[in-house]
Order: C-alpha cells, then structure tokens, then sequence
C-alpha cells in the first residue's frame, strides 16, 4: 500500500502568542441532532491562534464530537465530562463544528495558550467481566440499575449467606451453558430479574410416594398442588429431615418470593391422593 501525503498547513503548538494569553466563549447549541457549526474570524477577537479547547459535556448524557475543518481533527468528550485539549490551529479563520445526539447545550473555551490535558468525568465506567468468576464470601452490594439493563454471560460462581444481595431496577442475564449456582437468600427487589436460560426445571410428583427430587444446595422456587388429596411436605434433606415447606390440601400455587434455598437435598413427601408439581433450580 502506497500512503500519498494530503497536504500541509501552518498549526500552532506549544507558541507564545505575541497579543497574550487570551480565551474566547462560545456556546454550541445542537438541535435535533443537527451539528452546531461556527466560522470564527480569530483575528477579531485579538488571537493569532488556538492551541486548547476546553469542553464542558457535564450537563449532558451523550458525547459530543468536535471537528475542524483545516486540520480534520476531532475530539469527543464523553457523557458527563469536561475536557481540555489540544487544538491545532494557527488564525485567522477557525472553521469549527460540534456533533451530539438530541437537543443540547455544549460550552466551550478557545484558548491560545497550551494547556495540559486534563479530563474529568461523572460517567461511571463500564466493566466487561468474561470467563469464569468464583466469588467466595459475604458480598453486601446495593444496585440501582434503571436505564441500561446488564447484559451478563458465562459462569458466575456465587457464594452468598448472612448478608442478601439488595438489587432494584431491571437486571437482564444471559446465563445460557452453564448455569449459575447460587447459595444463600437472594432479594430480588422489584421489578424482578429477567432470566434468560433453562435455570429452572419442574417435576410433577404423584401419590403419596415420596421422591427425592434432587441432592445437594439449590433454590425452590415454587410448588403447584394438581391435585388436592390430603396435605404433605417439602423436606431439606436426603429423606425425610428438616421441613421446608408444608403442601396445603388445597388446589393452587405456592410461589417462593425470591426462591426458598435448600442445602442438603430436594425431598417431597406429597399426602394421600395428592399430586404435586415443584420448580426448583
């Protein structure tokens, strides 16, 4: 690949202006999504170049592209920042435009003395977290997730037992191959996840014939009377053992608000006559 040069032009870095330190204000208004543009005749304002910009997109929830026309140069400030920044400019004309989404204020500085960068921002940063993430411990975590809901894959592995997770707002997971194993009280707050994936199973149980459903920890998450028959039991355990819950001889739903964790065993014992459904994870 042959590279061809464009062309050349004077810039401004690093000079001291003969007319002194000088700043010049503007405001780009951005409406609809159309770019703000503005010709500014630096001459007029006593500055012989622009070698900083200084950026103020704290007010505003979406970046902002700046761009100028000599030098083809653009600098984008992030949601929520303020920026100050090189500029490459030597007078008199400055060709200068400001693209953003929606209707918004952007202030700016242009100033003809070098500056060093400087970048502040209010913007949360995003975390990627890929592969498999063990989490031992007592994790104690209040999330508001509102606008933006998490998108969230792979193995997580967590381990929580005297102090529930607290989540609000809409939590989105993608949870597909492996699912996740979860112990100890999970509060889901409201509105409730969104799960995506075969987390949960189902296993209809009929007679009075115990069954043991599954061993080890898992999360009951609700039992179905088909069939109302006299009243049984969940157990925790291998066999009969600790209670977890008792079937009433009544047709209906018994839902587990945020899931009824059990540690040793899934054991149902269903009462005479009676046919149950369970959902379990």
């Amino acid at each position: 690949m042959i590279i061809t040069p464009e062309r050349a032009y004077p810039i401004a870095n690093g000079a001291r202006p003969q007319e002194g330190p000088r700043a010049l204000a503007i405001k780009f208004q951005i409406v609809g999504s159309e770019p703000a543009t503005a010709q500014i005749d630096l001459n007029a304002y006593r500055m012989s170049c622009v070698q900083t910009i200084f950026i103020d997109n704290s007010a505003n929830t979406v970046p902002v592209n700046v761009s100028v026309a000599m030098t083809d140069q653009t600098i984008t400030c992030l949601p929520q920042s303020q920026v100050f920044l090189p500029l490459l400019v030597s007078g008199p004309m400055l060709n200068i435009s400001c693209a953003g989404a929606g209707t918004i204020l952007v202030p700016c500085l242009l100033i003809n003395i070098p500056i060093q960068p400087i970048t502040y921002s209010a913007e949360p940063t995003s975390v990627v977290v890929s592969g498999t993430v063990p989490i031992t411990g007592n994790v104690t975590a209040q999330c508001n997730q509102v606008t933006s809901p998490w998108v969230v894959s792979g193995n997580v592995n967590c381990s929580q037992t005297t102090n529930p997770w607290v989540i609000s707002g809409n939590v989105n997971c993608s949870q597909t191959t492996s699912p996740w194993v979860i112990s100890g009280t999970v509060n889901q707050g409201s509105p409730p996840w969104l799960i995506k994936g075969a987390t949960s199973r189902r296993l209809e149980i009929a007679g009075a014939g115990p069954v043991q459903v599954v061993s080890g920890s898992g999360i009951l998450w609700s039992v179905s009377v088909l069939d109302a028959g006299a009243s049984g039991v969940v157990y925790d355990a291998i066999g009969a053992g600790s209670r977890l819950a008792v079937i009433p001889a009544v047709q209906g739903v018994i839902n587990f608000e945020g899931g009824m964790p059990f540690t040793t065993g899934l054991y149902v014992a269903p009462g005479a006559a009676q046919t149950v459904s369970v959902a379990y994870s």
